[in-house]
């Protein structure tokens, strides 16, 4: 019996279509597909019920077949990635390769029969674009790509995540067909900003900053090249969330990526000629990024980091690869430098910018770090979490006053405080050194920019509180204690938020990079 003679026998689609997010990236993708795994068993449960097969492979052909005849394969729109429950995808018989591989692990499922998801790559770029199922039960595989039209076969491929469940978690598996390697990992789902690694392609945080060897063992240069590097990638993921994975712009990131990857193995092994052979083989988008890193890099490559004592040694690389990027958004201030505009600064912000640049230089000097590389871990971990530049944060903390909620939300700011807690404790352990005290209320926040309306006036025996919200249409009396310094007009902020802005280093995603033209979005299958 043919299954599409039991199609009838799929759950209805009950006219529901749920937006999940609007700017997404290729793991939200594998994320959702991972999530309705759980669910998608549930419309095909009398389906499976009235399915005969001999064996696997049977099996297989049949699920193969009636994708292949029944059900019309649509790639989705530009920017737009629907993935189609069983249910949905019967009620239209058409879909993509996400929801013809939820259909199949469906009825496996419902069978008991054990599979696992493929996403693979057909390019050199280490990013998923297409997925399909592949029954691997008792010893045997059998593949189900009714995209590729071939039974059991797996196209070329030159990267592979392999998703297998075991318990309650995904095993992933990396296959480089283009080094022949592979690696093991787990994948957990929904952590924000989750990425597959495009250096190993094990799952990870694009926020997580990670060494290239024992800190002890790094050249500045290294950690120069470990910073750049995690700012491009951050960097590239924040414009895939705009422009889309495929789009060249992410193709101009990553070449720049493959380029800071390869010159710190060059540099390492003395291999100057080689390296300024491969720099000039780069396009002119990454070549500019790069050329500039690796004349910056040699100037220190035989420099080692100075971490002050041994034992410092391994809590100096978990607070830079672990607390100290959580901890970015309360170092928000510090990222104004300028001693004229530090001076244009309400009180209150100037209050939090010392105790700020004070817990900074705690963290520097107990680390024997340098100030740059301090900086440009923050700078990153702030990009990180508000997709914008340090210099663009504050900006519109600045604007937005009167909206008191923080640097973001109250989860952020308990979050960096935590962060900022475990490195005080993990210091004071090791090396006896108490960290200044620092709590929320040191945290940037929209209401240390109140804005001063022409309505009002101030004179010199008024005083208005930090907290106090004043309307144009009250009246500002004696009575009132009001601190005039706690209040800005619109000018000074305008002036402000210009001369931070204008700083240089106040580079915004997806600058770093010129763009070489071209437009394409893609997701997973279209």
């Amino acid at each position: 019996m043919a299954l599409a003679e039991i199609a009838g026998k799929i759950a209805r689609f009950r006219n529901q279509v749920n937006l999940i997010k609007r700017d997404y990236k290729t793991s939200d993708i594998i994320n959702q597909i991972m999530r309705d795994d759980r669910i998608a068993w549930k419309d095909t449960v009398e389906f499976s019920k009235d399915i005969r097969y001999s064996s696997l492979e049977d099996l297989g052909i049949q699920l193969f077949d009636f994708l292949m005849k029944d059900v019309k394969y649509v790639e989705d729109k530009s920017g737009l990635q629907v993935v189609r429950l069983p249910a949905f995808l019967n009620h239209t018989r058409k879909g993509d390769c996400k929801s013809y591989s939820l259909f199949v692990a469906s009825v496996l499922k419902n069978l008991g029969i054990n599979y696992q998801y493929a996403f693979a790559s057909y390019s050199d770029e280490p990013i998923a674009r297409h997925v399909y199922p592949i029954i691997n039960h008792n010893g045997k595989t059998v593949v189900v790509d009714a995209v590729y039209k071939i039974f059991n076969k797996e196209k070329p491929y030159n990267h592979k995540w392999l998703f297998t469940k075991r318990g309650n978690n995904w095993h992933v598996t990396y296959y480089n067909n283009l080094k022949g390697t592979k690696m093991e990992g787990l994948y957990s789902i929904g952590s924000t900003g989750e990425s597959i690694n495009a250096v190993d392609g094990t799952p990870r945080k694009i926020t997580d900053f990670v060494m290239s060897k024992p800190i002890d063992q790094m050249s500045e240069a290294d950690m120069d090249l470990a910073i750049a590097r995690q700012r491009l990638e951050i960097e590239k993921n924040i414009v895939a969330s705009i422009r889309g994975i495929g789009s060249q712009k992410v193709a101009d990131y990553q070449e720049t990526i493959n380029g800071v990857n390869a010159i710190i193995g060059m540099l390492n092994n003395g291999q100057d000629e080689q390296l300024n052979a491969y720099v000039g083989s780069l396009k002119s988008a990454a070549k500019k990024f790069v050329k500039k890193t690796v004349t910056v890099a040699k100037k220190t490559v035989k420099a080692v980091v100075n971490v002050v004592t041994a034992p410092l040694r391994l809590v100096a690389q978990m607070i830079l690869e672990k607390f100290l990027p959580k901890a970015a958004p309360n170092f928000l201030y510090i990222f104004v430098t300028d001693k004229a505009t530090i001076d244009k600064l309400p009180k209150e912000a100037q209050r939090k910018r010392n105790k700020q640049v004070l817990l900074a230089k705690f963290i520097v000097d107990v680390l024997g770090m340098k100030q740059n590389h301090f900086m440009g871990i923050v700078r990153n971990g702030i990009m990180a979490k508000y997709k914008m530049s340090p210099e663009s944060k504050i900006a519109e903390i600045i604007k937005n006053t009167g909206v008191v909620n923080g640097i973001g939300a109250i989860g952020v700011v308990d979050d960096a405080i935590k962060a900022i807690e475990e490195i005080a404790k993990v210091i004071s352990k090791v090396s006896g050194k108490k960290a200044p005290a620092f709590d929320k209320n040191d945290v940037a926040d929209e209401a240390d920019f109140k804005t001063v309306t022409p309505q009002q006036t101030v004179t010199s025996r008024q005083t208005v509180t930090s907290r106090q919200t004043v309307t144009p249409q009250q009246k500002v009396t004696p009575q009132q204690r009001i601190a005039p310094q706690q209040v800005v007009t619109t000018q000074q902020k305008e002036d402000i938020i210009k001369e931070i802005k204008s700083k240089p280093e106040a580079v915004e995603p997806g600058e770093s990079i010129p763009s070489s033209g071209g437009k394409k979005v893609v997701g997973i299958c279209g």
